[in-house]
């Protein structure tokens, strides 16, 4: 049996897919809801958030969001990560609380934000979503 670390899921994309891929949406949530208590203030009932909202979450920059998603756009693409522009983006300008003068929006799925914790190095919430990961799976096995 391999022994997983939490950098592991760093490292390993196959290892981020099969994790990733046998997540429930709610299991999702419920993995980002036990790390971190700003759950419900972060998604604000609408099943996505911003990456604004995602900077304050993990406690990094928006430019170490910005890299990720350059280097892993695919994978978090594959997981419901979008940008929104027109008529999508006004539709969520109020629920999401952004400025109307916004031209275009990047919005995340529980599961893409949860593939962001696995693709994060210097975050201490990510670590801990890494961490609630192992534990999920080490539960699952027993």
């Amino acid at each position: 049996m391999m022994i997983l670390t939490e950098s592991a899921y760093v490292e390993s994309k196959s290892l981020r897919d099969n994790q990733v891929a046998e997540l429930s949406h709610q299991r999702a949530e419920d993995i980002l809801r036990k790390v971190k208590s700003l759950y419900f203030a972060l998604w604000q009932g609408t099943g996505t958030t911003t990456t604004s909202a995602l900077v304050d979450y993990y406690e990094v920059s928006g430019e170490t969001i910005q890299k990720v998603i350059q280097r892993h756009r695919d994978e978090l693409n594959s997981d419901g990560l979008k940008r929104i522009r027109g008529k999508a983006l006004k539709d969520v300008v109020d629920i999401l609380s952004i400025s109307k003068r916004t031209p275009q929006l990047t919005i995340w799925t529980p599961r893409a934000a949860l593939r962001l914790g696995m693709l994060l190095k210097d975050s201490e919430i990510a670590k801990a979503v890494r961490t609630s990961l192992l534990n999920a799976v080490e539960s699952a096995i027993r």
